[in-house]
């Protein structure tokens, strides 16, 4: 999901799935449900519009994500969980921390 907010960050109003596939909130009317998916993806594009978000903060962002998305595996039964716990925090700890080092030089 970050990348499709990624792609659809200088489309307000629009979601970019692929270059051929780009939906607006109204054509997300056609399934049930999936206006207020639509609603939460376009508010994250927005606010990373406006956050002027760059290449490089992206990159650390979604490093941070796939990262982070094994810390709650025992939610799923389908995602095995991140074996070496102390290896996956350095590698967030350097992500943040490179994350910290371009923000300031902005």
């Amino acid at each position: 999901m970050i990348g499709l907010i990624w792609r659809s960050i200088h489309c307000p109003g629009k979601l970019i799935f692929a270059q051929d596939l780009i939906l607006d909130r109204n054509e997300g009317d056609c399934v049930e449900g999936m206006t207020e998916i639509f609603d939460m993806l376009l508010a994250t594009a927005s606010r990373f519009r406006m956050l002027k978000l760059k290449p490089e903060e992206f990159v650390c962002l979604k490093a941070i994500i796939l990262l982070n998305s094994g810390a709650f595996s025992f939610c799923t039964g389908t995602m095995e969980p991140l074996h070496d716990s102390a290896a996956v925090q350095s590698m967030l700890d350097t992500i943040t921390d490179a994350l910290i080092h371009h923000i300031s030089q902005s």
